[in-house]
């Protein structure tokens, strides 16, 4: 019986020093934390800060990107009709050639014919 008395005296002196450890960690990971909340507000200061700024960029940046996605349509649009002109022209300046070459034929023709 005693020894089952120290054995469990034993095991008591073991749970209290490690209950003195744990709490000797503890106390030494709160005094780590406090620092650490410090800086957090310090950050969260800043941010709070700087967000009415950064919303505004944001609202602005939306704007700006409306604003090109529209002239960036507008473009487009412009750039196809003018494709679309230019293939016109081209097609105007083949016929207009072709004409020509026609029409040169023809003369050259029509004198063979006032010759014979």
């Amino acid at each position: 019986m005693k020894s089952k008395i120290e054995s469990e005296e034993n095991a008591v002196g073991k749970i209290t020093s490690q209950a003195q450890q744990i709490q000797e960690q503890i106390e030494l990971l709160l005094g780590q934390i406090t620092p650490l909340k410090t800086e957090l507000g310090t950050h969260i200061q800043t941010t709070n800060t700087f967000k009415p700024e950064l919303d505004h960029l944001e609202n602005d940046f939306r704007k700006a990107n409306e604003l090109y996605n529209q002239f960036s349509q507008v473009f487009n649009q412009a750039n196809i009709k003018f494709i679309q002109q230019e293939n016109k022209l081209k097609s105007n300046q083949q016929t207009f050639t072709y004409k020509q070459s026609q029409q040169e034929e023809n003369k050259t023709e029509l004198k063979v014919q006032r010759m014979t």
